[in-house]
């Protein structure tokens, strides 16, 4: 063998050995390329399908408390009280007429769609339609467990389902399914006795829908809940391509229409199933979520369009629907199939140009080991953008969390904090008072004859005098001080904590609170007390020096007490715990 043909050879292997490298090289960095996009791909769909989990059960929770406040309502047991004496619960009597005329209001504040009172066999005893009176409650025939908590004392989330009638005229007219969902409580009386279920129905397109769509990444990822049976409840993001592909007809959307099953092969590009759309398997998510499992897989899967899908799912007890956020595999690898298409023609154009220009080798592979680490840099560049998307979506999550909170601690009429912050507020500077020895008041508020008030004027006019009380109350500035504040305890009742000050300071802001709410001469003829024929308020005062030795409800009460021993001296007048004093 002459030297040239051995200098052949040598080259020849020289250029497989290294072409052989390269190979390894490039399907190792590959491997590491993926691996690290589907690492990203799943710390964000969790991160965002942890934010709504988050920001659904802040909502829920709000709305329970909300509803579950008002099931205590004393004028609602009242007339859930008469409703039931009635026997004939199709007919439409006096009490119902009130019954609706008092919710009513409270519905429109929240978008709610309408209510029920079922009796303890089921029967809705009052609801805005007619025909809803005298009949075995929706609710029993879809969600019968959830009204067997109700009943049970519980107040729950009722996840969503048909509903029984059409909620707008869009879908009256379309004769489309429409999604409804609920929030019951018991109605008990003070003797802890059960009498029947209040159901509030909510409009399930707005928050519960609202906060799913806030986490779809990208183009094409979206966040969506299900049902037990793997039914979609919640807005689809893709209804046109679900219109396109026959699995909904025009004007009809994805929400109560789509099982979460797989198809068997991708709808969008013309795939045709073999088997009926009510025999297919649910998807690999669904499967698990609906088991009670949670998880995710970045191996991919087919969704509901049987499109191959990144996803991350949690079963959620509480609210008992299953949540997940999915992405389109070929947009969430899309850097990745960048990277290895470059990777690939670089491969491709060393090995040619390595065979065809053997002694040009070395610079061949300088130019390959370039164009890899520009791939590369071009891959940690798309992903910094695609952390910046996830960034942003988180913010706008975060806020909708912080708007949440604030409608947890404030009470939605009147606008000052609600009871449950006053509770808290009270707890924190009683610990801080027996610290310090430092002096609590508590001031007790009650509107006098507010209940005629509310029966002469209605229920609407009843809200804006407790607005303006409200207001007045701010504007008396008796609460400017840390740790001061304003709160509506209940009803037409609200209560003032003063923190480190004396008898005088405290009598001095219950005379410029009662002086502002004279100033406003909000007309009452129905009014009783000394007033002249004005809205006017009673004031019990209870100021507490010992707080070592006493707790936020002994406080409370005896401000009550003091309040009683007001309204017992004819009204709009404040009397101390410890001394019957007359404000004029």
């Amino acid at each position: 063998m002459n030297t040239e043909k051995k200098k052949y050879i040598i080259w020849i292997t020289i250029v497989l050995a290294f072409v052989t490298i390269v190979i390894l090289i490039s399907l190792s960095t590959l491997t590491s390329i993926k691996e690290q996009t589907k690492n990203n791909i799943k710390e964000s769909i969790h991160t965002v399908l942890k934010t709504t989990q988050e920001a659904q059960h802040l909502w829920i929770s709000y709305r329970l408390r909300e509803i579950q406040e008002f099931a205590k309502d004393k004028l609602l047991i009242q007339y859930t009280q008469k409703l039931l004496s009635n026997k004939d619960f199709k007919t439409v009597n006096p009490t119902l007429i009130k019954v609706r005329d008092y919710i009513e209001p409270k519905l429109k504040r929240n978008d709610d769609k309408g209510f029920f009172i079922i009796s303890p066999d089921r029967v809705s005893i009052a609801s805005m339609r007619n025909t809803n009176l005298g009949v075995i409650n929706l609710i029993q025939d879809k969600r019968k467990a959830y009204l067997d908590h109700a009943f049970e004392g519980i107040t729950t989330f009722v996840p969503t389902f048909p509903s029984d009638v059409p909620l707008s005229l869009t879908t009256a007219k379309l004769n489309t399914i429409e999604p409804t969902s609920f929030i019951v409580s018991p109605i008990v009386t003070n003797a802890g006795q059960i009498l029947a279920v209040l159901a509030i129905r909510i409009n399930p397109s707005t928050q519960f829908n609202r906060i799913t769509q806030l986490g779809r990444l990208g183009e094409s990822g979206e966040t969506y809940a299900f049902d037990k049976e793997g039914l979609l409840i919640t807005e689809s993001r893709f209804d046109h391509q679900l219109r396109q592909t026959g699995q909904i007809s025009v004007g009809e959307t994805g929400i109560l229409s789509i099982r979460i099953a797989d198809p068997g092969g991708n709808l969008h590009r013309g795939y045709k199933p073999t088997v009926p759309a009510d025999s297919w398997p649910l998807t690999v998510m669904a499967k698990s979520a609906t088991t009670g499992h949670s998880g995710f897989n970045v191996d991919g899967y087919r969704d509901y369009r049987g499109i191959n899908v990144f996803g991350a799912w949690v079963w959620d007890k509480k609210l008992e629907v299953g949540i997940t956020t999915e992405i389109d595999v070929e947009e969430a690898l899309q850097s990745y199939f960048q990277a290895r298409y470059t990777i690939v023609v670089a491969v491709s154009l060393i090995a040619v140009l390595s065979f065809l220009f053997v002694f040009l080798s070395l610079w061949v592979q300088k130019k390959s080991k370039q164009k890899l680490r520009e791939a590369y840099n071009e891959l940690e560049v798309r992903i910094v953008e695609r952390t910046k998307e996830l960034k942003a979506t988180t913010n706008n999550l975060s806020i909708a969390n912080k708007e949440l909170e604030i409608l947890a601690v404030t009470d939605g009429l009147t606008s000052l904090f609600n009871r449950r912050k006053f509770d808290e507020q009270l707890e924190l500077y009683l610990k801080i008072s027996i610290r310090e020895q430092q002096p609590i008041s508590i001031i007790m508020i009650d509107i006098d004859n507010f209940k005629k008030f509310n029966d002469n004027y209605g229920h609407q006019a009843g809200d804006k005098c407790l607005q303006k009380v409200a207001k007045a109350l701010e504007a008396a500035g008796v609460t400017n001080r840390p740790g001061d504040i304003v709160a509506r305890y209940g009803g037409e009742e609200f209560i003032i904590m003063l923190f480190d000050c004396i008898d005088l300071f405290t009598c001095t802001a219950a005379q410029k609170i009662h002086d502002k709410v004279h100033e406003l001469k909000i007309p009452h003829e129905y009014n009783q007390s000394t007033s002249g024929n004005i809205v006017t308020i009673s004031m019990g005062i209870y100021i507490e020096s010992d707080t070592a030795n006493t707790s936020p409800s002994k406080m409370i009460n005896k401000a009550d007490e003091a309040l009683y021993k007001a309204k017992a001296q004819g009204k709009n007048c404040t009397c101390s715990y410890a001394q019957i004093a007359r404000v004029p």
